[in-house]
């Protein structure tokens, strides 16, 4: 793509790439790329690395990562989007996102999340307004700080009344967690943000 200068949106899902090439987007000053639904194993991180400071959303949703840390991103730190959901991700050590701090938009659903430590995870992300985590395994989640948080979406893990911890996020209007493992309705209700107006 070195020679389309222009180009700004690329769309290339629904195909069977399995890799990209080094410099791939040398010379672009790309903004969006959809790459879901392909065979991706590996983050290209030197692909990324020539469109770092232009790019603002990525869509990788449906592949096949497995592990992300935050020497992935590079130059990235003006990314607001990030759609890494129905991938095979495992291992997210605590400073996988530290880079991304603009991130407003992140979905890491349909993920094996089970050991991720959210707490340190999205410490950085402090432009974060939505985040969705929907079937991704989860047991506990403990999340404060996050002062621009407005929608959660936990549906479908293994949260209870007392293993979810969000009373801290003053401004959250949304949350969606159904499917759980909630029985203490009354306990539950006791722990959430009195910013809500959605509660699913």
């Amino acid at each position: 793509f070195s020679n389309l200068l222009k180009i700004r949106i690329l769309r290339l899902n629904n195909n069977l790439i399995k890799a990209l090439p080094r410099d791939v987007f040398l010379n672009t000053r790309l903004e969006f790329i959809d790459l879901s639904n392909n065979f991706l194993s590996n983050w290209p991180i030197s692909s990324f690395s020539d469109v770092g400071y232009t790019i603002r959303s990525i869509h990788m949703s449906n592949n096949l990562l497995e592990y992300l840390d935050s020497k992935m991103y590079g130059n990235a730190q003006y990314l607001t989007e990030l759609n890494l959901s129905q991938n095979k991700i495992k291992i997210l050590p605590d400073n996988t996102f530290k880079t991304l701090s603009n991130l407003s938009f992140l979905d890491m659903s349909h993920n094996f999340l089970v050991d991720a430590n959210f707490q340190e995870l999205l410490v950085d992300m402090k432009n974060l307004r939505t985040l969705k985590l929907k079937s991704a395994g989860i047991l506990n989640i403990s999340i404060m700080c996050l002062n621009n948080l407005m929608e959660i979406d936990l549906s479908g893990n293994l949260v209870s009344e007392t293993s979810l911890k969000i009373k801290d996020l003053k401004n959250l209007r949304k949350l969606i967690v159904s499917e759980n493992y909630i029985v203490n309705f009354t306990k539950f209700v006791q722990n959430l943000p009195t910013s809500l107006n959605h509660l699913d």
